[in-house]
């Protein structure tokens, strides 16, 4: 297994890394001032040969993990944050820079740029993004409409992105401001918080306490 990281040796200017777990061995790739500044893991393609960082002058390209001259991203703006690559391989999915923030899938053969339907994320909120999948909340007042069901519009309410499918699921629960989705691979973990959900989780009656989710994302349960 293999890992990619941006760093340097002493004094040295920045490089990309790859690093062998079993071995400890890191090789160096990319060219000086290579970077990636970002609260995001770096995209890595499907096939494990490319990974998308920024050159000196902070543009994102496609960078051989295994060395050799980087290739741009058709189709990409200056303001992108390319965030995964589609299952495939053909094209990257990247979010703008306004708020709520659309994602885009760009085509990496013709740059063209389609917007995902149906996705806006408030980064004031919550946003994570492991194992290819983007997790994040919408809030109801921002969307003007009751997307946990409870009959209100003040929630925030949890949604998956699969970009290998290119659909969203609105998971219908409301998280409380307090919890924070942790998410790990494809399980993403939270808490649900009954009054804001407006229902009896736990089947006592009340509506006083904090209930515990995991949604697999890969078979899209909770």
């Amino acid at each position: 297994k293999r890992f990619v990281v941006v760093g340097r040796k002493g004094s040295e200017p920045l490089l990309g890394y790859v690093f062998d777990v079993e071995t400890g061995e890191a090789t160096p790739f990319g060219a000086p001032g290579i970077n990636w500044q970002s609260f995001i893991v770096p995209p890595v393609s499907p096939d494990g040969r490319e990974v998308i960082l920024r050159d000196a002058d902070g543009v994102a390209r496609r960078w051989p993990i295994a060395g050799g001259e980087p290739q741009s991203i058709p189709g990409l703006l200056p303001d992108d944050q390319p965030l995964v690559w589609s299952e495939d391989g053909s094209a990257v999915f990247v979010a703008g820079r306004e708020q709520p923030i659309p994602i885009f899938r760009i085509d990496l053969a013709s740059g063209r740029r389609e917007l995902v339907p149906n996705v806006g994320i408030d980064l004031t909120q919550s946003l994570s993004l492991r194992g290819g999948f983007v997790s994040f909340v919408v809030p109801e007042p921002a969307e003007r409409r009751d997307l946990s069901g409870d009959g209100d519009r003040d929630d925030g309410v949890l949604h998956v992105f699969d970009p290998r499918r290119g659909t969203t699921r609105n998971l219908g629960l409301a998280l409380s401001s307090s919890f924070s989705v942790q998410q790990d691979g494809a399980l993403v973990a939270f808490a649900v918080a009954e009054r804001d959900q407006g229902a009896d989780l736990d089947g006592d009656g009340l509506l006083n306490s904090v209930q515990a989710f995991v949604y697999e994302a890969d078979l899209r349960r909770t």
